[in-house]
């Protein structure tokens, strides 16, 4: 009985645990975004605006601040660790999906999805450590702000060429500002003039990263609009009632 007393305490340590982790709420958020014109380059390189279009982004993204430093971050391991060394890696991004309506026909997928707890092709986990979440990324201050309004903020939803891809703001702006994807005509911190939010097709070429971004390509100054939803959270009751249930189990043991 002394033993088991031993394996019921490491039990209840490990529940702890768990439910602390746990209360670390989720976070959800559904934005959209308009206003996007239609570029292209002229024959010396110059960008030229075209028509306004009747198009928009939408969508949501879910998260948990597990460093409980006020941002939901998430980076890729392969755009973190050398020779890409584009920032820290994060992994707080639990789903997210965007929209693209009205941007014409598209060799890639018209809604992009990401899902921390899936599986990526080669039967991985599909989180910030799968190749296929390479260029995926996320920060957004949580203090109820715009996303994309300070220069540490920013949004890269990506997927591997033939893609539709949406990126805005500017910390992960170096991903495209290279001359095969989108180069000066990258986005920077949504303040009203700069372009905020991009819409682009990536396919696949022979260049060192193995795709190039076509025109025309679609470019909003506008602000993201998001706000943020509730998140059912029933797994944190049935933690902390599994909690209760082992401090009253371990209080009729000691008796013994």
């Amino acid at each position: 009985m002394k033993h088991l007393k031993y394996i019921l305490a490491a039990a209840f340590a490990s529940l702890y645990v768990a439910a602390s982790n746990a209360a670390i709420m989720p976070v959800k958020f559904e934005f959209s975004q308009d206003g996007f014109y239609s570029y292209n380059f002229d024959e010396n390189g110059l960008l030229v605006q075209g028509e306004l279009l009747e198009a928009s982004i939408s969508g949501f993204f879910t998260g948990k601040d597990l460093d409980g430093d006020g941002q939901l971050y998430a980076r890729s391991r392969l755009a973190s660790d050398p020779p890409l060394n584009y920032g820290p890696f994060g992994n707080e991004l639990i789903t997210a999906e965007v929209t693209f309506s009205g941007f014409g026909t598209s060799a890639g997928p018209q809604t992009i999805v990401y899902d921390k707890n899936g599986t990526d092709p080669f039967g991985n986990p599909s989180d910030m450590n799968s190749l296929f979440s390479a260029f995926m990324g996320i920060a957004y201050n949580l203090d109820g702000g715009p996303l994309g309004d300070t220069e540490d903020e920013g949004v890269s939803f990506s997927l591997f060429a033939p893609s539709t891809n949406f990126t805005l703001g500017s910390l992960f702006s170096p991903y495209w500002s290279e001359p095969n994807w989108l180069g000066a005509a990258n986005t920077g911190v949504c303040d009203g003039t700069l372009f905020c939010g991009a819409v682009f097709e990536a396919f696949p070429a022979d260049t060192p990263d193995g795709a190039r971004a076509v025109a025309p390509f679609y470019l909003s100054t506008n602000a993201l609009q998001i706000e943020q939803v509730a998140v059912p959270a029933p797994t944190l009751f049935g933690l902390l009632a599994g909690v209760f249930g082992g401090l009253v189990l371990l209080r009729q043991l000691r008796n013994y």
